[in-house]
Formats: C-alpha cells, structure tokens, sequence
C-alpha cells in the first residue's frame, strides 16, 4: 500500500495513503489540496502519480515545476523512499510494506484517497492533522501514561510530539529527530519504539563514539578473520532486526561510512564483514542529531540522498528554555528519582529554589537538570533544598566546575566541560560511574576528556 508523507516549510507534517493512483495541486478537484486556489507558485492541476506495471509514474502536468534534488523532473519512476519536492513542499513516497515492522496499512477499495483526507494543506496545521482531537480527559490520561513509563510533560508543544509519535506507528518510515544536546532525543526514540510494540530490541548506537575503523563492523557484523581479531558477532543491525535502531549524533558519521547505511537503507541487507551470506533485515531506523544537517550538506560533509532517506518525518524537540512549564514537574521527579536511588531521606525544593530553576537557561537542557538535581540532593544538608544549594547563579568555593555568577555567560563547550569535571569530582575519579552521572557511555566520556584536555 503506497502513500505520501507531504511535509511544509520544514515543520508541519501529513501522511496520505492512496491505492492506484493521487492528484496533487492547488485545485479543489485534487486528492491533495496545495497552499490556498491564489498561490500561482504551484499549478492548479500540478501532478498525478498513477500505478503502472512497472510501478508507480509521478508525471508533472504543470508549467511551475516538480524537483527531485534540484532538478525539475517531467516524469518518473517512483521508488520507496524517493523524495520531490513542489515550491516549499517536499513529498516522500513510501510503498514498503514488505518491510513494514509495525504492520500493514488497510486497504482501500477505490482510486485516490479517503475523502475526509483530502484537504487544504497549509500553516495551520498541525503534524500529523488527520489525528483526531483530544479531550483534556484524554490528554491527561495520556499525561500519566506517559509519567509511569518515566516521562515528566506539562508543556503542550512536547505532549503534541509525544502524540504525534503514536500516528508515526501507524507506518515504518525513518525518522530524524533534532534538537539541542540533552533534550532527550534518546528518550523520544524509546518511547516511539514503545509505541510501535514491535516484537524486537531497542539497540541504541552512539555515533560520535565508536572509533571509525570499527564502526563498520559494529553495524554490519562480522565473522572471524575479516581483520585483526575479528570475532563472529552480529552487527547492530543484525541485533535490531523487528526492532528499532536508533543512531545517535548521525552528524558525526563519516563520510566514507555514509554510503553503506544509505545502501541498507534502500535494500534491506545485510552482510557481515568478511562474510557472503546476505540477510534481510526489517527494523525501525530513527536518527538523532543536534547538528544542522542542511549546512553540512551545503559544506559537503553529510550527503544529501542519505538525509532524504533519514528525514521522511523530521521531529524536533525543543530546548527546555523553551518548556518553562516543565520544568519544576522534571525536577520533582528527578528529586524522588535520586532520593529513591541513594536511600536518602525524602526532600523538597524550596521557593527560591524553584524560582532559581526556572529562571534559569538551561543550556544543556534536560541532561542539565537532571546534574543539578543530583548535585543538590547530596550536597544538601537538610530535608529542604535552597537556591544556594543549586550549582546555578552561586560561587562554590571548593570546586571549579560550576562557579557561574549572574552576569557570567560560557560556550557550550564550556559548560559541557565543567559538567565532566564536577561529575568526576563527586565519582571519585572513576569514570565509568562520572558517565553514568553524566547519562553517556564510558567511550563517549573518554573521547570528550581527550576533547577538553581534563586530566
């Protein structure tokens, strides 16, 4: 079963699913209803697609122009995955239900779409518009799902994200998620992986962290003898088949390992270092970066047919300066998260705590909060934690890491730097337990000591 993801300005999101063949332009005779009847950027009948035998035929009617990575295109063959793009909207077309982890769409009886799909496509919308309203009944029914699985949201723009993670099962599409360091991308791609109740793991891989001479075989496998001291071992891929891999700070993948996931990614195959045997694997792929793809692209160091591929649904999460109203909610849970896990005696953040937290920027978001929490709780004394027991807007004289006054302003960079130091100082110098402070694996943390130079 074939559909559409159409997708506006880079923000607003809708799937349209159709059987033989779907009208698109400005007109209201269109099964997909572009922009308002005036906008003579796109035409009033601009383009058909229609299955042929061979598959299915995009076939542009129109004196404005349809794009495939920058060129204008007449007619062509479709396949799964192919993108295209009319003025500012940019359409992928997904027939992939043989490899579809979270089930098959239902048919339809008819040509073209649903009638109750057909409609105007503009900034209003929100993603994923075909979802039915909720009720504050529902929402916080929802609310509280979502707290008991260990996810704290008040704000509406976030519980919009979460919602919308729920229509993404409905179809097995990559999915590129972007925001800031510490915004919980990982979280987001658990939850969608919860969602999709798909009978395979949740296999996380951290880019940025594995050496590039072996991240090949940590993808792909291999098989003893492929290199020096090559073991038989399935690669990620391998172990998230009927799951869901999710590749974290894809940005820092190297150029030279780019074109081997696009080609997993366009067939489905699978073959381990040094082996013949060629394995189909069907999985979820969701990727994860707080890099600006679209300026690494134009500098060339990300390639442009594998961010089409990632980016059929683009989710960005939002810093949490931009969340205030969740703030204190993330901080109590956090509190009775620590509290719970170090056996202390139950605590409770005062006023001006609170007033200090909110107040301030969060520049490393949610990973941040987290810290801080941690810090507060064993640094204070009493069953109440103040605004000087927060490692904010104070001078704490026995460590350099987090001494900020009011008027102070660090890179992130820097931040990231005083986090390390504080989370070795209160580990102890042992770095495997300063990273799980820090919520990043050991590589990860050796890679930014090196970075930072932190002896």
């Amino acid at each position: 079963m074939p559909y559409l993801i159409v997708e506006k300005a880079n923000k607003n999101h809708k799937i349209f699913k159709f059987s033989s063949e779907i009208k698109i332009g400005r007109g209201g005779e269109n099964d997909i209803i572009l922009c308002d009847y005036d906008d003579t950027a796109i035409s009033r009948n601009h383009l058909h697609i229609i299955e042929k035998k061979k598959g299915f035929l995009l076939q542009d009617t129109s004196s404005n122009g349809t794009f495939i990575n920058g060129q204008p295109v007449k007619e062509c063959l479709l396949t799964d995955g192919m993108r295209f793009n009319i003025n500012n909207y940019s359409f992928t077309f997904i027939d992939n239900s043989a490899n579809s982890v979270s089930g098959e769409l239902p048919p339809q009886k008819r040509k073209g779409i649903k009638k109750q799909d057909t409609s105007s496509f503009n900034d209003e919308q929100t993603i994923f518009t075909s979802s039915p309203q909720q009720t504050l009944e529902e929402k916080f029914k929802f609310k509280r799902e979502l707290k008991e699985a260990g996810i704290v949201v008040e704000n509406d723009a976030m519980l919009a994200l979460f919602m919308d993670l729920k229509e993404i099962t409905k179809i097995n599409v990559p999915v590129l998620l972007l925001g800031e360091t510490g915004t919980g991308k990982e979280i987001v791609a658990r939850v969608l992986h919860e969602f999709s109740k798909n009978e395979g793991e949740f296999v996380p891989l951290n880019c940025s962290a594995i050496p590039e001479g072996i991240f090949e075989s940590e993808l792909f496998g291999s098989v003893k003898g492929a290199f020096h001291n090559a073991q038989n071992k399935p690669g990620k891929l391998e172990l998230a088949n009927n799951g869901t891999l999710f590749l974290d700070e894809i940005g820092d993948m190297s150029l030279a390992l780019q074109p081997k996931l696009l080609r997993f990614l366009e067939d489905h195959k699978v073959t381990r270092l040094g082996d013949t045997k060629v394995k189909n694997i069907s999985l979820r792929l969701i990727a994860a970066t707080n890099h600006d793809l679209k300026l690494m692209m134009e500098k060339e160091t990300f390639r442009r047919d594998l961010y089409q591929r990632l980016a059929c649904i683009t989710l960005k999460i939002p810093p949490l300066r931009e969340r205030k109203e969740d703030i204190l909610p993330l901080a109590n849970f956090f509190l009775e998260q620590h509290v719970r896990e170090y056996g202390l005696s139950d605590k409770q953040l005062s006023s001006d705590a609170e007033r200090s937290l909110i107040s301030y920027e969060w520049p490393d978001n949610i990973r941040e909060l987290k810290n801080v929490l941690l810090n507060a709780v064993v640094r204070s004394s009493g069953s109440v934690i103040n605004s000087s027991d927060l490692p904010l807007n104070t001078e704490d004289a026995g460590s350099e890491t987090m001494r900020i006054r009011p008027d102070q302003v660090f890179s992130m960079e820097e931040m990231e730097r005083r986090q390390i130091l504080k989370a070795l100082e209160r580990a102890n110098g042992v770095k495997l337990k300063a990273a799980k402070i820090l919520g990043i694996s050991r590589d990860t943390l050796y890679k930014k000591i090196k970075k930072y130079r932190i002896k």
